[in-house]
């Protein structure tokens, strides 16, 4: 369990648009097997819609922006050792939504 987790998200809505930008850092935290370590991961998060009309709504959204790779370690008092690395993808997509 990480000693420390923060969120921090903002949120816009005017009119036809709407925003939203979100935080979020998790502290060192053990994977559940004695002597392994996962570090400190932090993750950006954006979206934005506009409704040009009621029925129609244009979305855009950016996970993982940051590209912050996942790594654990073995800590076995000698040393750290790396166990693994995992770059997880920055993913951005477009969207049109149509409500009838």
């Amino acid at each position: 369990m990480s000693k420390y987790s923060y969120n921090l998200t903002g949120m816009y809505e005017n009119g036809p648009w709407t925003a939203r930008l979100a935080y979020n850092l998790r502290t060192k935290f053990g994977n559940g097997v004695i002597g392994e370590h996962v570090d400190d991961v932090a993750r950006l998060d954006f979206s934005a819609g506009w409704s040009p009309t009621e029925r129609i709504t244009v979305s855009f959204d950016a996970t993982n922006i940051l590209g912050q790779p996942f790594r654990s370690f073995y800590d076995y008092g000698e040393g750290v050792y790396p166990r693994d690395v995992r770059y997880e993808e920055s993913l951005y997509t477009v969207g049109l939504r149509f409500r009838y």
